[in-house]
C-alpha cells in the first residue's frame, strides 16, 4: 500500500497544476505521453490505434478542460462527442476558469 501526496508542497501535482508554468509543465507532459503512446502502436504494428488515439484524445480533452483552453477544447474529438448538455457544461467549466 502507498500513500500519494496530492497537492501536497513539492509533489507532482502541485508543480504540474498550480502557478504561472502549470499549464507548460503539463502540456510537456502530455507530450511525451503522447509521444510513448505514439512508440507503442508502432511497435505493436497499429494494432491498438483506435485505443491509443481515444487516450491521446481524452488526455488534451483533460489538459483543456483543466486550464480553461475552450478553442482547443472545442477540437477534441472527445468534446465533439458530448451531449448537447455535456458541451454546455464544458463551455461553463471553460467561461468560470477565467472569473
Amino acid at each position: 500500500m502507498s500513500v500519494y501526496r496530492v497537492f501536497a508542497k513539492g509533489s507532482w501535482s502541485s508543480r504540474t497544476m498550480i502557478g504561472s508554468e502549470a499549464y507548460k509543465r503539463r502540456n510537456t507532459h502530455i507530450s511525451k505521453m503522447r509521444e510513448s503512446l505514439k512508440a507503442f502502436d508502432e511497435y505493436t504494428d497499429k494494432k491498438y490505434t483506435d485505443v491509443i488515439q481515444e487516450k491521446i484524445d481524452l488526455n488534451d480533452f483533460n489538459l483543456y478542460w483543466d486550464f480553461g483552453k475552450w478553442s482547443l477544447l472545442k477540437t477534441t474529438s472527445h468534446y465533439k462527442q458530448r451531449s448537447f448538455i455535456g458541451k454546455l457544461k464544458a463551455a461553463y467549466h471553460c467561461i468560470k476558469a477565467h472569473f
